[in-house]
């Protein structure tokens, strides 16, 4: 496929992340909050440090804070490396690296489908279909990991299809390398990223034509890189926290209850309290996240639409190296958020996680629908060319349109894209008429938001009594709390429905549904 058709691509995902960021005026959740922040912190000099908690799962004690002691730290740096490029601390500066990675995203999809089908026609459906990528049109033009992911996933899969092709043991060992690489950054990326490693070691293993030696000097060198990778993140971690990995994850292993990640103190996450929990309740938690994974995959992975071509083009190229890897990637995945971690998978974990497969899968669907259409024809004596640009057309149009209808769901139409952020900043408007002094400590439901738009320290509401908030407000020395409408822990339901009857806080009124109180 000629130069120019993947330039096509490119500027396309390029221009359409850069037209959606128009209506994006904030990171816009919780998430891309969190890595704007960690990204400003950086690019102001102060390094991975932090003056928001968004939980309490690594037991802090004071703020400033050690950052991404739960979430992995290169969403952030990609964002620094925008702000100090540009030498201006602020939204659009931190999200050119993002914008970037959406323009590779497309072209490398169609790369990725062309190494495999030797289609021009495939592989350009494939790259428009990543460039209309449904759900995650609004999320490549923000402070999220969804395109670094995915880059490196097709970056992954490409890595093996040249292994599949070239047998000089050299070449192998340098794509080996590149795998550990990928597997190092993914890791950066995200904490499932570690995954990544046995799939880079799998893959060198099974490539074709392999003798057990350059099998093991193979898994060596993706060892090797992965490490080289991570050794920084790895040495910050032992001098912070004294562990190679960031503490944070690994409590919400025993959590029984989505709300239980906001637990304070979170030594009361024990394998013996979940235990405690009986069995029956752990089965149900896990056959609940079951059905939201399963949702995410025909909705999103698969696009409602896109999912049986894609299927069928995973059996067409079954015994394809690169399809073998990315099915048990996706199974390994699927299970990792669906039994260890059910409460992170079904609500964005296997979303997010799965995002470094979606260009194998996208590289697959128009190979599915060519398979089908074939078929077809023979049955009702089409004319295949003609019959098959239709659909790949039409395949590219659906996808336009639900693209739009998602756009204009999750970003344009009310209450829009930054209500959060705008609530927020009414709030503070309050409390600096409450003469709240700069460094005052407020507690509230999105503390990297609150923190983006005044640059107030916050920290996580814990899901907790009265009692324990105000332990915890003496501890890091929080004056305020925040209680919204659609965001307010059970033990502080009748906090929130009762304001002014509790005389260990001071109710100083209500905005659009949140109600602030000071603490003495």
């Amino acid at each position: 496929m000629r130069w120019y058709y993947y330039l096509v691509l490119g500027l396309s995902g390029f221009l359409l992340a850069l037209v959606v960021a128009q209506f994006q005026s904030v990171p816009g959740y919780m998430d891309a909050d969190y890595y704007f922040a960690g990204g400003v912190r950086l690019a102001e000099g102060h390094g991975f440090s932090e003056m928001v908690l968004w939980n309490f799962l690594d037991d802090p004690v004071s703020l400033p804070h050690a950052s991404h002691a739960y979430w992995m730290p290169l969403a952030s740096i990609l964002a620094a490396l925008g702000m100090v490029l540009t030498r201006t601390i602020s939204l659009p500066a931190a999200r050119l690296g993002f914008f970037l990675i959406a323009a590779f995203i497309p072209p490398m999809t169609a790369l990725l489908s062309y190494t495999m089908t030797k289609r021009r026609d495939l592989a350009f459906t494939a790259g428009f279909l990543a460039v209309f990528s449904g759900y995650y049109v609004p999320y490549f033009s923000t402070t999220d990991t969804f395109g670094i992911y995915m880059v490196f996933g097709a970056l992954f899969f490409l890595l093996i299809g040249l292994g599949i092709v070239h047998e000089d043991f050299k070449q192998r060992y340098l794509i080996a390398m590149g795998l550990g690489a990928i597997a190092g950054l993914a890791h950066l990326t995200r904490a499932d990223g570690a995954l990544w490693l046995v799939m880079a070691l799998l893959s060198v293993y099974l490539l074709p034509r392999s003798t057990n030696k350059q099998r093991v000097v193979s898994m060596g060198v993706v060892i090797l890189a992965y490490f080289l990778v991570m050794a920084p993140w790895i040495s910050r971690n032992i001098s912070e926290f004294g562990t190679p990995l960031a503490p944070g994850g690994n409590r919400t292993l025993w959590i029984t209850n989505y709300d239980q990640t906001f637990s304070y103190p979170a030594s009361k996450l024990t394998l013996q309290a979940w235990l405690d929990s009986g069995w029956s309740s752990i089965l149900k938690i896990r056959v609940e996240a079951l059905k939201w994974n399963l949702q995410t995959t025909w909705a999103v992975q698969g696009a409602i639409f896109l999912l049986p071509f894609i299927l069928i083009g995973a059996w067409i190229y079954r015994r394809d190296l690169r399809i073998q890897i990315g099915m048990i990637a996706w199974l390994l995945t699927f299970m990792a958020m669906t039994i260890v971690f059910p409460f992170a998978g079904s609500r964005g974990g296997f979303l997010h996680s799965g995002a470094a497969l979606q260009p194998l899968w996208w590289a697959l669907a128009p190979a599915g629908i060519d398979r089908l259409v074939k078929w077809v024809a023979e049955k009702r004596g089409w004319r295949t060319d003609e019959a098959l640009k239709v659909f790949l057309v039409g395949l590219i149009g659906i996808s336009f349109m639900m693209s739009g209808m998602i756009f204009y769901k999750r970003v344009y139409s009310r209450p829009g894209w930054g209500y959060e952020s705008a609530r927020y900043l009414r709030v503070e408007s309050l409390l600096e008429r409450s003469n709240a002094s700069a460094d005052d400590v407020v507690i509230v439901g999105n503390p990297p938001g609150y923190f983006n738009v005044s640059n107030r320290p916050a920290i996580a509401i814990p899901n907790e009594s009265l009692d324990t908030v105000l332990d915890l407000a003496k501890r890091f020395n929080a004056h305020y709390l925040i209680l919204e409408k659609d965001g307010v822990p059970l033990p502080l339901k009748d906090v929130y429905d009762n304001p002014t009857s509790f005389s260990s806080i001071q109710y100083l009124g209500e905005i659009d549904g949140t109600k602030i109180f000071a603490i003495p």
